[in-house]
């Protein structure tokens, strides 16, 4: 990325671009993103990657980062971009909004059959269960969900599946949204699905897009419903296998891979790429290599596509943190699974379309958890040297593009104390998550 010059200033980018301020070091691409989403400019989504810190206690780092932006006035433009399929329990993710998967042997009025039990291979090559286990709701194995409803009736229905928005989310549950499911068009020779996207935003406010038909060549596309201004509105839910009775359920056949909701203005999402609890940076490096660029490339697709739909120019931060679960080779490995992970998302993105200017990486070593850092308890690492590894990561081969926040700069022992989770120091209070993200966002606006 160019940079305007200052005046006469002379300094060279290296410089400038590597200065440790406040705990940071390396690019301030993500500084300047940050900045201008506070000013209203232009938008940003945040998607975190690591392990259980991700979204620990329905919480964690996701929850936190929005927290901090709302505290900061900045607007809120979409939830996360959930998944429509999930194959064990829901996971409580995403800030002040959560989503409800279809799962096999569920419903009525057909059947909904895991993407890679489907046999569509058209697109399970584009969005199919992957052999990295990675997922952004937090459990292995992303999918798409393959309904195949009645041809009449009420079509396939299945009571919950869909984005909940609470009451207080940043976004304003009474403005004009958009939902918007990202499904198939048809594979091979199945017969064309028509379903409908419902909301429903009050008891008496139930609105929907009309019927939408999955014609043309087979790939995964966008399709949205505009939900109405509702000042009166008291719940916010969207589903595309309407289940209250009326026919609005899928009929025949359609895939569904992702969904969200959003308004039209600039601001930021933040919401996860891929998080497995416990696991080292070398095995979540794993899951995101396993995932595949095309596959991981159709997930990034959609969450540039619904910020640029929004107003945005199609700006994301991979917000990876970890260090402190059971790992070998360290403290070099950190750098190498980092620099893994940082080729793979790229690829993954520029080979779905996106600009490589509009990508860019934030990294952190785990909290400090016990006192020295230098010391570990059990299994649990050493973390002074993944954090001295890191923060000189930024001026080696492996530094471009990446940003790296030193948490022991920024938190004394003492003062992460009283954020430990009472089950052990490894995790945080809600509010010792806000807390840390809070200042880490502070500093980063600042550098």
């Amino acid at each position: 990325m160019r940079r305007r010059s200052r005046g006469h200033q002379t300094a060279s980018i290296a410089a400038l671009t590597t200065r440790p301020v406040g705990g940071i070091v390396g690019q301030q691409t993500a500084s300047g993103w940050l900045r201008d989403t506070l000013n209203g400019t232009d938008s940003v989504d945040i998607l975190f990657v690591g392990d259980s810190n991700t979204d620990y206690s329905a919480h964690g780092y996701v929850t936190g980062m929005g927290n901090a932006l709302q505290s900061l006035g900045a607007p809120c433009y979409g939830t996360m971009v959930f998944p429509c399929y999930q194959d064990t329990t829901t996971q409580q993710i995403g800030h002040k909004c959560n989503f409800s998967p279809v799962r096999p042997a569920t419903g009525s009025g057909g059947t909904a059959t895991a993407g890679a039990s489907s046999g569509k291979t058209d697109l399970i090559n584009l969005f199919g269960r992957t052999s990295g286990a990675a997922s952004p709701s937090g459990d292995a194995g992303l999918d798409f969900i393959y309904i195949s409803g009645t041809a009449s009736g009420n079509g396939y229905q299945q009571s919950i599946a869909g984005v909940y928005v609470d009451t207080d989310n940043p976004m304003g549950i009474t403005n004009e949204m958009k939902y918007r499911v990202l499904r198939s068009r048809m594979p091979g020779k199945d017969t064309p699905g028509t379903f409908y996207l419902v909301s429903q935003t009050s008891n008496a406010s139930i609105t929907n897009s009309g019927a939408i038909t999955t014609t043309g060549t087979a790939a995964w596309v966008a399709s949205e419903h505009t939900v109405p201004a509702n000042a009166n509105a008291t719940m916010s839910e969207h589903h595309y296998a309407w289940a209250v009775g009326t026919a609005l359920g899928v009929y025949n056949n359609v895939g569904f891979a992702a969904q969200s909701v959003y308004r039209v203005r600039k601001g930021w999402s933040v919401g996860c790429l891929h998080y497995r609890g416990g696991e080292s940076m070398t095995t979540v490096a794993s899951n995101i290599a396993g995932w595949g660029a095309t596959k991981m490339g159709t997930y990034l697709k959609e969450v540039r596509e619904r910020q640029v739909a929004a107003g945005g120019s199609g700006r994301v931060i991979v917000w990876v943190q970890g260090g402190v679960n059971t790992d070998t080779g360290l403290p070099g490995s950190w750098e190498t699974r980092m620099a893994d992970m940082k080729t793979n998302i790229t690829s993954a993105w520029t080979g779905s379309g996106g600009s490589a200017g509009n990508i860019t990486f934030v990294a952190n070593v785990s909290h400090q958890y016990t006192d020295p850092d230098t010391s570990n308890t059990g299994s649990l690492n050493v973390l002074s040297g993944q954090r001295a590894t890191a923060k000189a990561m930024v001026s080696g081969a492996n530094g471009a593009n990446l940003t790296v926040v030193t948490l022991t700069e920024l938190f004394g022992y003492s003062e992460m104390v009283p954020l430990y989770d009472g089950g052990g120091a490894v995790h945080l209070t809600n509010a010792g998550y806000d807390q840390l993200c809070a200042r880490m966002l502070s500093n980063l606006i600042r550098y």
